[in-house]
């Protein structure tokens, strides 16, 4: 009886263990990504830069990264002075999510605010974000 139990202790530990892990790979995999849009986003004016747009392309066809982190790609990409409001609906969302890492709720925070280019103070996140 104790072997079975301890063989169903030591399973579940492994799970756990591998679900833990398999969240902290997903959120190093966002890590890059992040950081991209971060300076982006610390240097928009108006509207991403043909360059820009073609990496934000390459995060959004990312299947590795998560979901937030394609929406925030997608409201960049599709981005004219200022997210839409369905882009800016969806970033909100993401903002308020305490299951999302935190780096990735500041980046939504700072899109879903653009007015042609980011705030003073949504720059000063993303640049501790990004490590300037």
């Amino acid at each position: 009886m104790n072997k079975i139990r301890n063989i169903v202790t030591l399973c579940a530990v492994l799970f756990l263990f591998t679900l833990g892990s398999q969240a902290v790979f997903a959120q190093s995999m966002d890590e890059g990504a992040v950081k991209d849009m971060a300076n982006m986003v610390i240097h928009l004016n108006h509207h991403p830069t043909d360059a820009e747009k073609v990496r934000l392309q390459e995060i959004i066809d990312d299947g590795s990264l998560s979901d937030a982190v394609h929406t925030i790609a997608s409201a960049l990409l599709n981005m004219v002075h200022r997210a839409s409001p369905e882009d800016k609906q969806k970033l909100g969302m993401i903002a308020q999510d305490s299951n999302v890492d935190e780096d990735v709720r500041t980046l939504a925070t700072a899109v879903r605010n653009i007015e042609h280019h980011a705030s003073a103070s949504d720059k000063a996140m993303l640049q501790k974000l990004v490590g300037e």
